[in-house]
């Protein structure tokens, strides 16, 4: 068996008006096998841009970020 370490990432957000956690837009899949996508996430204030980090376990490859940006149902 594969040890996969590629996150799937869900964005959430507390509704003041629901008393509910939210989910904002699809969620967002990582590129490739044991990269450790979603390692570190940040949200900006108006929730319609997001970074998801990616920390590498392969040698000869590199950590990343990605930006994305929320299209008003899912993320680009």
């Amino acid at each position: 068996m594969k040890n996969i370490l590629s996150l799937i990432v869900f964005m959430f957000c507390f509704s003041l008006v629901s008393a509910q956690w939210e989910q904002i837009g699809a969620q967002v899949n990582g590129d490739e096998e044991d990269n450790r996508f979603g390692v570190s996430t940040a949200m900006n204030q108006t929730r319609d841009r997001m970074v998801v980090g990616s920390q590498s376990t392969v040698a000869g490859t590199v950590d990343y970020v990605k930006v994305f940006e929320y299209n008003g149902s899912n993320w680009e």
